[in-house]
């Protein structure tokens, strides 16, 4: 999980904040499973397009990530061994906007892995 928020850091650098919010998945936790599931937003002052996604999913190619899908919406997908990553742009959720401050919009982020118990 390090290793995958670490290439989404390097691949969000200079789109919106200068960082992004991300929060595990505490079921994971709970279950005494090691992180493989997490969720987070790039927050960005406009709202972002495929512009945006194309230079995200750009630099995470770098990393040796593929390309598994995009679709015509603003949505992409990618994976990397174990690791499937969903990028999504679009305005900021109206349950969110107060949160959001000033930023219209943002590009969601979801990383899912293999769930294993430690043996």
């Amino acid at each position: 999980m390090e290793q995958v928020l670490s290439d989404l850091r390097y691949a969000a650098k200079n789109v919106g904040e200068n960082h992004f919010r991300v929060v595990e998945d505490k079921r994971a936790a709970a279950a005494k499973v090691p992180p493989c599931m997490a969720s987070g937003a790039i927050l960005t002052p406009k709202i972002p397009g495929r512009a945006e996604l194309t230079l995200i999913t750009n630099r995470l190619q770098t990393r040796g990530w593929k390309i598994d899908s995009t679709l015509e919406v603003e949505l992409t997908a990618l994976s990397s061994g174990k690791w499937d990553i969903m990028l999504g742009a679009g305005p900021v959720p109206t349950e969110i906007a107060a949160q959001a401050g000033d930023n219209k919009g943002g590009i969601g982020i979801s990383v899912t892995g293999v769930c294993k118990k430690l043996s």
